[in-house]
């Protein structure tokens, strides 16, 4: 990197200055320092890279140029539901339990979740994190649940069941999942 010619120095420079990605900005940024005379464990430190990725930038950009530093689509679980069907989802588990929506159980989990997706619109996620934002997406939040109080008395809890049992539907909508 220190022999390039001088063009390619101010070529890496340029596209530095004007490149808008985080990741992208790096590696042309590393690439730079080492065209201008760095070391590469000083590009280290000023970067915060591991040898390998440095290493690594050199080889791509001398095979593919500045072009290779530049980032590329990732794969993975991009919006398999459209926005309309979240819509319905959100609909659904906000007024109805999964009794109600034809699965068994009483509350919203992520295993209900999966099933509800799967049989109304045959789509399955392979991470559960995208079912984890599902439910960020319709509102709900995460809540670890709480201890048990072991010297509550019976009918404090009855009566709290009951309370329950009465404004469950007002209650859906600020309930958390649970896993």
């Amino acid at each position: 990197m220190k022999n390039l010619p001088q063009e390619q120095v101010d070529a890496l420079g340029a596209a530095y200055k004007q490149a808008k990605k985080g990741r992208e900005k790096e590696r042309l940024h590393a690439l730079w320092l080492l065209a201008r005379g760095y070391k590469r464990r000083e590009v280290q430190e000023i970067v915060g890279v591991s040898k390998q990725s440095l290493g690594s930038w050199v080889t791509t950009y001398g095979k593919q140029g500045i072009d290779g530093m530049k980032e590329k689509p990732q794969p993975g679980n991009h919006h398999k539901l459209t926005k309309e069907q979240k819509e319905t989802i959100k609909e659904l588990i906000t007024t109805k339990t999964p009794e109600e929506a034809g699965l068994e159980g009483k509350f919203w989990d992520t295993e209900q979740l999966k099933k509800l997706v799967r049989k109304k619109f045959e789509i399955q996620y392979t991470s559960y994190s995208s079912y984890y934002e599902l439910f960020k997406f319709c509102g709900f939040t995460y809540h670890k649940p709480d201890k048990v109080n072991k010297k509550q008395t019976l009918s404090s809890k009855e009566a709290f069941e009951e309370k329950l049992k009465k404004d469950w539907r007002s209650t859906a909508r600020k309930m958390g999942w649970y896993w």
